[in-house]
């Protein structure tokens, strides 16, 4: 079965993780070490833009452990860090072709107009493009957003399995049990 999520004595550890015995994060949570950005703190609005990483997760709380640079550490819910993710691929501008293929970091999103602020590498310059033209990679932990279709799962954390460019979607997890759904990019957002 699919335990684990209950906190039991028995976690079969073992012997395993080199002397941490933490298991390993749930399909949609965020690694250990994950490079982060502070937002949407409205108690703590001046940590807002603030980087870090991910210490744990802590699953009573329903919260992240984020290690900011200045060493502080927030517990902060899931929604407010973005991943700064790394190697996106840049798809489907039509005023820039010569952009697209192209890889980028994400180092921001603008929360009102849905836009990815990404620093492209070649040639290197930094941006804002809309969600359907980036392309995260597989493994990403996100959120479900705009479904008309399946409204249920919005706002539900999943995890990109694969991409499909020639219909320009992702299939995601969307339970421990391995359930996927295949979905627009613009449906998927950090």
């Amino acid at each position: 079965g699919m335990g684990g999520m209950g906190g039991t004595p028995f976690g079969g550890m073992g012997g395993m993780g080199g002397g941490n015995a933490a298991r390993p994060p749930a399909f949609d949570q965020l690694p250990q070490g994950a490079r982060v950005m502070v937002r949407g703190l409205v108690n703590a609005a001046n940590r807002n833009g603030e980087l870090g990483r991910i210490v744990h997760y802590d699953q009573a709380k329903g919260r992240y452990q984020v290690q900011l640079e200045d060493d502080d550490l927030l517990s902060v819910r899931p929604e407010n860090v973005l991943q700064l993710v790394s190697n996106v691929e840049i798809a489907g501008i039509e005023s820039k072709p010569q952009l697209n293929g192209s890889k980028a970091n994400i180092f921001n999103f603008d929360d009102k107009k849905k836009l990815y602020h990404v620093r492209v590498q070649k040639p290197p310059q930094s941006m804002a493009v809309k969600a359907h033209n980036v392309i995260l990679p597989n493994g990403t932990k996100c959120r479900i957003f705009g479904l008309k279709s399946q409204p249920k799962h919005n706002g539900t954390w999943c995890l990109i399995k694969k991409h499909d460019p020639s219909a320009a979607r992702y299939e995601v997890q969307i339970d421990a049990k391995g359930n996927c759904l295949r979905l627009k990019r613009e449906n998927v957002l950090l």
